[in-house]
């Protein structure tokens, strides 16, 4: 039980040590704009596709779907869904990869 609380704390603390220097190496200042600008990226390879595998999900597709779906619950994910072309592309992936 103190090895789970020991690892929470110091990985949460880690976390959020390495967060400002992943942000200026990317060069990041708003986070929820770099992900949408990421995101739109995304759609505009995806064209009229239904997965970047093609008919069928591939390790590109789960990987940001796995990002995504990690960011759920929460009003960033929410908006991103809501304002992008991202959600047919989301819905199809939970279609497929199933509810957690």
């Amino acid at each position: 039980m103190a090895d789970k609380l020991a690892n929470r704390w110091i990985g949460a603390t880690a976390m959020w040590l390495a967060q400002g220097k992943i942000k200026k190496k990317y060069n990041i200042d708003d986070e929820r704009e770099a992900l949408a600008t990421c995101i739109n990226q995304w759609v505009s390879a995806l064209g009229q596709k239904d997965f970047m595998g093609g008919a069928a999900p591939d390790l590109a597709d789960l990987a940001v779907f796995g990002v995504l779906r990690a960011a759920q619950g929460f009003e960033t994910s929410h908006q991103l869904l809501l304002q992008s072309e991202v959600g047919p592309w989301y819905k199809r992936m939970a279609a497929v990869v199933g509810e957690r």
